[in-house]
């Protein structure tokens, strides 16, 4: 069984997703510093904070390219909301700056719709792309949605699913090799959210 670690940064609930991922059997601990990252299989970045102030926290700790190291050389990555968007290129949050770049794309601020709010709260459906190594249905299924930005994607290739904000469709799974983004909360997402996590989790380890 993989060993899997949640980098605590800070401004996460990382209780209900330590309690989600005990729920699928997943036995999983917090740890406090990259290096304590390197000894674990798997990785969990988690999903509440700004972009730029969690990219100059790494940066000024000199944590920032070892995160990179890490994420490259690990079996598997989960990044949630934030987490996902710290695997981009760049982002506009909190002021521009630079990303980890390893899934490249660019954080942008979601426009505004009339008849949309930003930002984009609540339960959302998500459509699986031909990209996606995940083999479950989605139909039916919703996920928790709480985020004011999205990731703008390079590589059709890396978007294993979308949903909508009114007309305009964006990522909400991304992934490359044994790496995966969910802009959505799984871990606030009921059963539906164990069950993803569950078979995503699944799927590294075997």
């Amino acid at each position: 069984m993989l060993s899997i670690a949640i980098l605590n940064m800070h401004h996460n609930n990382l209780g209900s997703l330590t309690r989600a991922l005990e729920n699928i059997g997943t036995k999983v601990k917090c740890v406090e510093t990259v290096k304590e990252l390197q000894k674990e299989d798997g990785i969990i970045l988690p999903g509440v904070g700004s972009f730029n102030s969690t990219i100059t926290s790494l940066e000024e700790s000199g944590e920032k390219e070892r995160l990179f190291e890490t994420i490259t050389n690990s079996k598997f990555v989960l990044g949630i909301c934030l987490g996902m968007h710290l695997l981009a290129t760049s982002s506009t949050e909190g002021g521009y700056s630079l990303g980890l770049n390893i899934i490249p794309g660019r954080v942008n601020r979601l426009p505004f719709f009339k008849g949309s709010k930003v930002p984009n709260m609540g339960w959302r459906c998500t459509a699986l792309t031909e990209n996606t190594p995940i083999k479950l249905s989605l139909e039916n299924r919703f996920f928790y949605h709480v985020h004011s930005f999205y990731y703008k994607i390079n590589e059709s290739a890396n978007v294993y699913g979308t949903s909508f904000h009114n007309n305009m469709e964006y990522p909400t799974i991304i992934g490359k090799d044994h790496i995966i983004g969910m802009q959505f909360h799984p871990e606030i997402s009921s059963k539906d959210g164990e069950i993803l996590l569950k078979k995503i989790i699944d799927y590294f380890m075997d």
